[in-house]
């Protein structure tokens, strides 16, 4: 039995040297774990920080595009309201100008009565701005009103404050014309 002893003294040593060998590397892995635990930690962090920077900016695209939406709308509403007040300007226009054609066509009627003779001295009058009828007459484009204030001797030469003439209001009427 003497030998037993020793055999298990060396046994134990042995075992005793594993056992802390096997410590020490518990001690080594704990400790790696827990670097690794601290690195998850900080790259859930990390990836908390980045998802709300992320849905930060993705709540501020989505505002934007809203926003821009909304500005897209009001634009295409105001171009329709635009849109049906112009038509509603042309048709008010056009019969404004038939208005304007069926008046002057009863005062050529009216004028060229030889019972009308005081309206020959409203021909010359002038209005605050310096224009006469015929000025009047040239801007709105009307011919027959034109030949029959001429044909009662209205001065086609006669200027407004501005020193524009009939001809130079026909002009402008042109223009006007022209840009609808």
């Amino acid at each position: 039995m003497a030998h037993w002893k020793p055999i298990s003294r060396i046994k134990y040593e042995a075992f005793n040297t594993e056992w802390e060998a096997a410590k020490i590397e518990v001690s080594r892995l704990e400790l790696e774990m827990i670097d690794a635990v601290s690195a998850v930690d900080k790259a859930t962090k990390e990836h908390g920080k980045e998802k709300r920077k992320q849905s930060r900016q993705l709540l501020q695209a989505q505002q934007s595009l809203q926003a821009t939406k909304e500005k897209l709308h009001d634009k295409n509403e105001m171009e329709t309201k635009m849109s049906a007040l112009h038509a509603q300007l042309k048709e008010e226009n056009q019969m404004l100008r038939l208005s304007v054609a069926e008046f002057s066509r009863k005062v050529v009627h009216v004028c060229k009565s030889p019972h009308h003779v005081e309206f020959n001295e409203k021909i010359y009058k002038r209005a605050a701005d310096g224009s006469t009828p015929l000025h009047w007459a040239a801007d709105s484009g009307n011919d027959d009103l034109c030949h029959l204030l001429l044909e009662c001797a209205a001065d086609p030469n006669a200027k407004d404050a501005q020193g524009l003439t009939p001809l130079h209001w026909t002009g402008l009427f042109c223009l006007y014309i022209r840009s609808l």
